[in-house]
């Protein structure tokens, strides 16, 4: 399903995608609601964490750019003319967005919780190019929303977006050009992708500072930290948070739906400069080519045999091939979502009763251990009524790079009070090696199932009663083939989005912005359990002990998760230590959900969480909430596409408090 997103949001979004899952090709009509039970406890009772500072609710707000005035404009047909209109008249839309804050928080910012607004700037898309052709900030756009904080006395939020959703302008045409601006595929051919019709640059993670790419974001930077600057200590102060970047992360084929690709993924950054910065890696990791060696050839490059290994890190090139595209792929060449030694074991699993303990990984008749369970799983929760909650995926990443070749047998069981049943199983093939090659050849190993030592589990029940689970991955008979460059090359890439982000960090701090103001706005991979993270390489991004503080965006069943919950107590952020730059629940079965997610948070000591969307455009040209995937989420009344009226009148009782 492709959706235009409006340009006047601030879409960072993969993250979106979680609310895109298992969406009908044809958008049906919204069906009214049955009667949900009401909050069992009032709102201030779920508040009990005691805080010094507030949370803040930063509202995501399409139409900052626009203008009541020119609402009546005969020449105003649609929200872009009237963007236009605004911009040349100079005028800016504080009437609206102070009515809109006026609805959810009367009376102004006050209280446990306080709502306020985010201004988004994307850096790279505010250049134009001057007479003398050198391309110039233009502070016009910004200027224009910055009145809003001098006009307004609520909370703000600046989100400087600068990553690969920053397209609009034609400074991002001219730099998509030079490939030295850009992640590259294995074919180092520049291209653009696509999220839902709206164009993406995979801008280069390498943050070199005299890359065209990089040279512009530091200009911006210092022109928006000049901007505030200017501002009187009054209206500056009400800033409370700054995103910094966007989402961060490695690139993959298919953009807006290949989240989940594990058989044939293709990955960045294959530019020239980013394999030398593999090489180099490789170097500081090994020290020689002959650990190297010995490391990726074991005992045959220990006796002296005649296989093909380096002699050279410069000789190494990054894996990009692929055994089911052709069997005899260098084993140091093959790259798919498993080749670093790890099998995603995922599906999903639903009991109404809540009867479940444990769900176990076995490999040959042997426990491995409990899947994480709570994964976001927003298809299922769409598909079955039944189904509660979206969070009912579940993972384990099993190691199989030390297992010997052959077949093996995975079982996943459930426990049930007493009882223990068998979910499903599937048999892996572990490819051993032929020299420099996978050998194909069967290696007729025994391997155990659990068929017949335990009772099969049963989808069963309707309703509160229901049973129903499946196991998504590993398929039967499944290839396995290890390739510990792969790892490398998959921890590399991990390290490149670090470092940028420390990059992007150090910039803005150098510029002069407050370093306790300056918050990530980062995607989570894992928190879906069918996605294949290492596309994204973002592991280490969201972490204890980096310097910016930690923000992330949460949809669907990861808004307040188990694994949500679980990430936020290893981050020990601190009292408003952490926030959500996007938040929607997106669960329609049980308003109480929604109000324990909101409450979790404010509890767990986050700083803002930033309720995704609201508009204020004229309701003329808004699209109906059926229309598209982005449009089911406007928070407003009567829109019951996602529950998105659900978690508007969450947002009131909350914003009272």
């Amino acid at each position: 399903m492709r959706a235009a997103l409006p340009a006047a949001l601030a879409l960072s979004a993969l993250s979106l995608f979680w609310g895109l899952q298992g969406l009908p090709r044809q958008w049906p009509e919204a069906e009214p609601q049955a009667a949900l039970p009401r909050l069992q406890q009032p709102v201030r009772e779920l508040l009990r964490a005691p805080r010094k500072q507030p949370m803040y609710l930063l509202l995501t707000v399409e139409g900052l750019a626009y203008c009541a005035e020119g609402e009546g404009a005969p020449e105003v047909v649609d929200n872009a003319t009237l963007e236009r209109y605004c911009a040349r008249h100079g005028l800016d839309n504080a009437q609206r967005l102070g009515e809109l804050l006026e609805r959810i928080e009367p009376g102004g910012a006050a209280g446990k919780i306080q709502v306020g607004y985010v201004i988004t700037t994307k850096l790279l898309s505010q250049f134009q190019r001057a007479a003398d052709g050198q391309w110039q900030f233009d502070p016009a756009p910004l200027a224009r929303e910055l009145r809003l904080v001098e006009k307004l006395d609520r909370p703000v939020a600046l989100y400087l977006s600068s990553t690969h959703f920053d397209t609009l302008g034609p400074l991002p045409a001219e730099l998509a050009k030079d490939a030295t601006n850009l992640a590259l595929f294995a074919d180092r051919q520049p291209r653009t992708l696509d999220y839902f019709s709206y164009p993406i640059v995979p801008y280069t993670l390498d943050p070199n500072p005299e890359l065209a790419v990089n040279r512009y974001k530091r200009q911006a930077l210092q022109q928006v930290h000049a901007m505030l600057a200017a501002m009187a200590p009054q209206h500056r102060q009400k800033i409370v948070a700054i995103f910094l970047g966007g989402e961060t992360h490695h690139f993959y084929q298919n953009f807006a739906d290949g989240m989940g690709e594990f058989e044939r993924p293709a990955v960045t950054d294959h530019s020239p400069a980013s394999v030398q910065a593999f090489r180099h890696w490789l170097q500081q990791r090994y020290g020689s080519i002959a650990a190297l060696n010995a490391a990726y050839w074991g005992r045959q490059a220990q006796n002296g045999s005649a296989l093909p290994g380096y002699t050279d890190f410069d000789q190494i090139e990054p894996p990009a091939g692929n055994f089911r595209n052709d069997p005899q792929t260098p084993y140091l060449q093959h790259y798919d979502g498993q080749s670093h030694g790890q099998l995603a074991v995922h599906g999903w699993y639903w009991d109404a009763l809540q009867k479940t303990q444990a769900l176990r990984v076995y490999l040959d008749g042997q426990l491995i251990g409990p899947a994480q369970q709570g994964l976001n799983r927003l298809d299922v929760y769409r598909q079955l009524d039944e189904v509660g909650t979206p969070a009912s995926g579940f993972r384990l990443e099993l190691p199989f790079d030390a297992l010997p070749a052959g077949r093996h047998m995975v079982s996943v069981s459930a426990v049930r009070g007493q009882r223990e049943c068998l979910l499903d199983e599937r048999v892996v093939n572990i490819l051993g090696r032929d020299g420099a090659r996978f050998d194909w050849r069967d290696q007729h190993r025994v391997f155990t199932s659990l068929q017949g030592k335990l009772p099969r589990c049963v989808s069963e029940g309707q309703g509160p009663q229901a049973l129903r689970f499946h196991l998504d991955a590993p398929s039967w008979d499944l290839p396995l083939g290890y390739n510990p460059l792969a790892r490398d090359w998959n921890e590399f890439r991990q390290a490149q989005v670090l470092r940028y982000m420390q990059a992007l960090f150090d910039w803005a701090v150098e510029i002069g912005f407050a370093p306790e103001l300056l918050f990530s706005h980062q995607i989570l991979p894992q928190l879906n359990s069918s996605w294949n993270a290492n596309l994204f390489a973002t592991q280490r991004s969201v972490a204890p002990g980096l310097p910016w503080k930690p923000g992330f965006n949460l949809y669907g069943g990861g808004v307040w998760s188990a694994p949500t919950q679980a990430l936020i107590g290893q981050l020990q952020a601190g009292p408003s230590g952490y926030g959500v730059p996007e938040f929607h629940p997106q669960q329609w079965k049980d308003r109480r959900a929604i109000a324990q997610a909101l409450a979790g948070h404010y509890n767990a000591g986050a700083h803002f969480i930033s309720p995704y969307y609201f508009s204020i455009a004229p309701e003329k040209h808004l699209q109906a909430p059926e229309s598209n995937a982005v449009s089911r989420m406007r928070l407003e009344p009567g829109n019951s596409a996602d529950g998105s009226d659900l978690f508007y009148e969450a947002l009131l009782q909350f914003a009272a408090q």
